[in-house]
Protein backbone atom coordinates (compact mmCIF):
# COMPACT_ATOMS: atom_id res chain seq x y z
CA UNK A 1 0.00 0.00 0.00
CA UNK A 2 1.30 3.36 -0.92
CA UNK A 3 -0.26 5.10 2.03
CA UNK A 4 -2.68 4.62 4.85
CA UNK A 5 -5.43 6.25 2.91
CA UNK A 6 -5.41 3.11 0.85
CA UNK A 7 -5.48 1.03 3.98
CA UNK A 8 -8.64 2.85 4.92
CA UNK A 9 -10.22 3.13 1.49
CA UNK A 10 -9.07 0.03 -0.32
CA UNK A 11 -9.14 -2.26 2.68
CA UNK A 12 -12.73 -1.26 3.38
CA UNK A 13 -13.84 -2.14 -0.16
CA UNK A 14 -15.73 -5.41 0.23
CA UNK A 15 -16.01 -8.34 -2.14
CA UNK A 16 -19.65 -9.16 -1.64
CA UNK A 17 -19.98 -11.95 -4.22
CA UNK A 18 -17.63 -14.67 -2.92
CA UNK A 19 -15.58 -15.67 0.08
CA UNK A 20 -11.94 -14.63 -0.09
CA UNK A 21 -9.11 -14.62 2.45
CA UNK A 22 -6.02 -12.56 1.65
CA UNK A 23 -2.69 -11.88 3.33
CA UNK A 24 -0.84 -8.77 2.18
CA UNK A 25 2.68 -7.45 2.74
CA UNK A 26 3.44 -3.87 1.72
CA UNK A 27 6.23 -1.31 1.88
CA UNK A 28 6.05 2.39 1.04
CA UNK A 29 8.18 5.51 1.26
CA UNK A 30 5.56 7.17 3.49
CA UNK A 31 2.53 6.10 5.55
CA UNK A 32 -0.44 8.44 5.59
CA UNK A 33 -3.91 8.51 7.05
CA UNK A 34 -6.28 10.89 5.28
CA UNK A 35 -3.40 12.80 3.75
CA UNK A 36 -1.36 13.20 6.95
CA UNK A 37 2.02 11.48 7.27
CA UNK A 38 2.22 9.38 10.43
CA UNK A 39 5.72 8.08 9.66
CA UNK A 40 7.20 11.61 9.35
CA UNK A 41 7.65 11.02 5.59
CA UNK A 42 9.85 7.99 6.28
CA UNK A 43 9.42 4.42 4.95
CA UNK A 44 6.93 2.08 6.58
CA UNK A 45 5.79 -1.52 6.13
CA UNK A 46 2.40 -3.12 6.69
CA UNK A 47 0.97 -6.61 7.03
CA UNK A 48 -2.75 -7.15 6.51
CA UNK A 49 -5.17 -10.04 6.81
CA UNK A 50 -8.63 -9.70 5.29
CA UNK A 51 -11.60 -12.02 4.93
CA UNK A 52 -14.63 -11.41 2.71
CA UNK A 53 -17.33 -13.95 3.57
CA UNK A 54 -19.89 -15.20 1.08
CA UNK A 55 -22.75 -13.80 3.21
CA UNK A 56 -21.53 -10.21 2.76
CA UNK A 57 -19.64 -9.85 6.05
CA UNK A 58 -16.03 -8.69 5.72
CA UNK A 59 -13.30 -8.07 8.27
CA UNK A 60 -9.61 -7.29 8.45
CA UNK A 61 -6.63 -6.28 10.54
CA UNK A 62 -3.60 -4.19 9.56
CA UNK A 63 -0.32 -3.77 11.48
CA UNK A 64 2.20 -1.04 10.63
CA UNK A 65 5.93 -0.74 11.35
CA UNK A 66 7.91 2.47 10.85
CA UNK A 67 11.53 3.16 9.94
CA UNK A 68 12.08 5.38 12.98
CA UNK A 69 14.64 8.24 12.95
CA UNK A 70 16.91 6.30 15.34
CA UNK A 71 17.47 3.76 12.54
CA UNK A 72 15.37 1.10 14.28
CA UNK A 73 12.24 -0.54 12.90
CA UNK A 74 9.44 0.11 15.40
CA UNK A 75 5.82 -0.98 15.62
CA UNK A 76 3.73 2.12 14.87
CA UNK A 77 0.09 1.09 14.96
CA UNK A 78 -2.81 -1.07 13.93
CA UNK A 79 -6.24 -0.97 12.33
CA UNK A 80 -9.21 -3.32 12.62
CA UNK A 81 -12.51 -3.22 10.73
CA UNK A 82 -15.73 -5.21 10.44
CA UNK A 83 -18.51 -4.56 7.97
CA UNK A 84 -21.40 -5.86 5.94
CA UNK A 85 -21.97 -5.24 2.23
CA UNK A 86 -24.84 -6.11 -0.08
CA UNK A 87 -24.98 -5.80 -3.84
CA UNK A 88 -28.28 -4.55 -5.26
CA UNK A 89 -29.95 -5.51 -8.51
CA UNK A 90 -28.75 -2.32 -10.23
CA UNK A 91 -25.11 -3.25 -9.56
CA UNK A 92 -24.49 -0.78 -6.74
CA UNK A 93 -23.22 -2.04 -3.38
CA UNK A 94 -24.17 -0.53 -0.02
CA UNK A 95 -22.22 -1.19 3.16
CA UNK A 96 -22.10 -0.40 6.87
CA UNK A 97 -19.41 -1.13 9.40
CA UNK A 98 -17.02 -0.16 12.17
CA UNK A 99 -13.29 0.45 12.18
CA UNK A 100 -10.72 1.20 14.85
CA UNK A 101 -7.34 2.86 14.31
CA UNK A 102 -4.50 3.39 16.78
CA UNK A 103 -1.11 4.85 15.81
CA UNK A 104 1.84 6.14 17.83
CA UNK A 105 4.55 7.62 15.60
CA UNK A 106 8.20 8.14 16.49
CA UNK A 107 10.50 11.06 15.85
CA UNK A 108 11.10 14.67 16.96
CA UNK A 109 7.38 15.49 16.74
CA UNK A 110 5.53 12.20 17.37
CA UNK A 111 1.89 12.17 16.35
CA UNK A 112 -0.69 10.04 18.15
CA UNK A 113 -3.89 9.00 16.42
CA UNK A 114 -6.54 6.90 18.15
CA UNK A 115 -10.25 6.57 17.33
CA UNK A 116 -13.17 4.28 16.56
CA UNK A 117 -15.76 5.16 13.95
CA UNK A 118 -18.88 3.89 12.23
CA UNK A 119 -19.35 4.26 8.50
CA UNK A 120 -21.87 3.77 5.71
CA UNK A 121 -21.17 3.80 2.01
CA UNK A 122 -22.34 3.24 -1.53
CA UNK A 123 -20.10 2.04 -4.36
CA UNK A 124 -20.24 1.25 -8.05
CA UNK A 125 -17.74 0.10 -10.65
CA UNK A 126 -16.01 3.50 -10.87
CA UNK A 127 -17.16 5.72 -7.99
CA UNK A 128 -17.72 5.16 -4.28
CA UNK A 129 -18.58 7.36 -1.31
CA UNK A 130 -18.49 6.82 2.46
CA UNK A 131 -19.56 8.84 5.49
CA UNK A 132 -17.81 8.18 8.83
CA UNK A 133 -18.63 9.31 12.35
CA UNK A 134 -16.35 9.08 15.41
CA UNK A 135 -17.49 10.06 18.94
CA UNK A 136 -13.99 9.66 20.48
CA UNK A 137 -11.47 11.11 18.05
CA UNK A 138 -8.00 10.73 19.57
CA UNK A 139 -9.45 9.03 22.64
CA UNK A 140 -11.34 12.09 23.85
CA UNK A 141 -14.86 13.49 23.57
CA UNK A 142 -14.05 15.09 20.23
CA UNK A 143 -16.76 14.28 17.68
CA UNK A 144 -15.84 14.28 14.00
CA UNK A 145 -17.45 13.42 10.70
CA UNK A 146 -15.45 12.43 7.65
CA UNK A 147 -16.73 12.16 4.09
CA UNK A 148 -14.77 10.68 1.22
CA UNK A 149 -15.23 9.94 -2.45
CA UNK A 150 -13.05 7.50 -4.40
CA UNK A 151 -12.71 6.72 -8.08
CA UNK A 152 -10.89 4.03 -10.04
CA UNK A 153 -10.37 3.64 -13.79
CA UNK A 154 -8.63 0.79 -15.60
CA UNK A 155 -7.04 2.17 -18.77
CA UNK A 156 -5.39 -1.16 -19.69
CA UNK A 157 -4.99 -4.69 -18.42
CA UNK A 158 -3.01 -4.69 -15.18
CA UNK A 159 -3.24 -0.91 -14.72
CA UNK A 160 -5.40 1.15 -12.35
CA UNK A 161 -5.58 4.88 -11.76
CA UNK A 162 -7.24 5.90 -8.50
CA UNK A 163 -8.31 9.19 -6.99
CA UNK A 164 -9.51 10.18 -3.54
CA UNK A 165 -10.93 13.34 -1.98
CA UNK A 166 -12.00 13.69 1.64
CA UNK A 167 -13.06 16.26 4.21
CA UNK A 168 -12.86 15.93 8.01
CA UNK A 169 -15.23 18.14 9.99
CA UNK A 170 -15.00 18.64 13.80
CA UNK A 171 -18.52 18.59 15.26
CA UNK A 172 -17.80 20.13 18.67
CA UNK A 173 -15.31 22.57 20.14
CA UNK A 174 -11.70 21.45 20.61
CA UNK A 175 -9.18 23.33 22.76
CA UNK A 176 -6.89 25.42 20.51
CA UNK A 177 -8.42 23.92 17.36
CA UNK A 178 -10.83 25.82 15.16
CA UNK A 179 -13.96 24.04 14.00
CA UNK A 180 -12.99 24.33 10.36
CA UNK A 181 -12.84 21.43 7.92
CA UNK A 182 -9.62 19.75 6.84
CA UNK A 183 -9.37 18.51 3.26
CA UNK A 184 -7.20 15.75 1.86
CA UNK A 185 -6.57 14.21 -1.53
CA UNK A 186 -4.69 11.43 -3.26
CA UNK A 187 -3.98 10.25 -6.81
CA UNK A 188 -2.20 7.01 -7.65
CA UNK A 189 -1.15 4.82 -10.55
CA UNK A 190 -0.98 1.08 -9.78
CA UNK A 191 0.58 -1.66 -11.88
CA UNK A 192 -0.48 -5.26 -11.14
CA UNK A 193 1.99 -8.05 -11.94
CA UNK A 194 0.31 -11.22 -10.76
CA UNK A 195 0.37 -11.21 -6.97
CA UNK A 196 2.59 -8.09 -6.91
CA UNK A 197 1.46 -4.48 -7.18
CA UNK A 198 3.69 -1.45 -7.74
CA UNK A 199 2.37 2.05 -7.10
CA UNK A 200 3.31 5.67 -7.64
CA UNK A 201 1.15 8.35 -6.10
CA UNK A 202 0.78 11.72 -4.43
CA UNK A 203 -1.09 12.52 -1.20
CA UNK A 204 -1.54 15.57 1.00
CA UNK A 205 -3.92 17.54 3.20
CA UNK A 206 -4.60 21.11 4.26
CA UNK A 207 -2.07 22.17 6.95
CA UNK A 208 -3.98 22.06 10.23
CA UNK A 209 -2.33 19.14 12.03
CA UNK A 210 -0.44 19.72 15.30
CA UNK A 211 2.27 19.56 16.50
CA UNK A 212 3.85 19.51 13.00
CA UNK A 213 1.74 21.05 10.20
CA UNK A 214 4.35 19.93 7.64
CA UNK A 215 3.06 16.38 8.01
CA UNK A 216 0.16 17.48 5.81
CA UNK A 217 2.37 18.78 2.99
CA UNK A 218 1.80 16.90 -0.23
CA UNK A 219 4.40 14.35 -1.28
CA UNK A 220 5.16 11.62 -3.78
CA UNK A 221 4.86 8.05 -2.46
CA UNK A 222 6.33 4.87 -3.94
CA UNK A 223 4.96 1.52 -2.83
CA UNK A 224 5.06 -2.21 -3.47
CA UNK A 225 2.71 -4.94 -2.24
CA UNK A 226 2.41 -8.69 -2.53
CA UNK A 227 -0.76 -10.67 -1.82
CA UNK A 228 -1.20 -14.34 -0.96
Amino acid sequence: MACAAIAGAAALTPVATRAQVALGLSAATDYRVRGVSLSERRPAATISLTDDFANGVYAGVVAVAQDAPDSHIRFMGHQEYLGYARRMDDGLTWEVGLDNQHYEGYGPTPLRLNYTEAYAGLSGRVLSARLYYSPNYNGSDHNIAYFETNAVVRPADGWRVTGHAGVLQPLNSWPFVARRPRYDGRVEVIRSLGRVELSLGWAGATPSVRPDPKRSDGGVILGASVYF
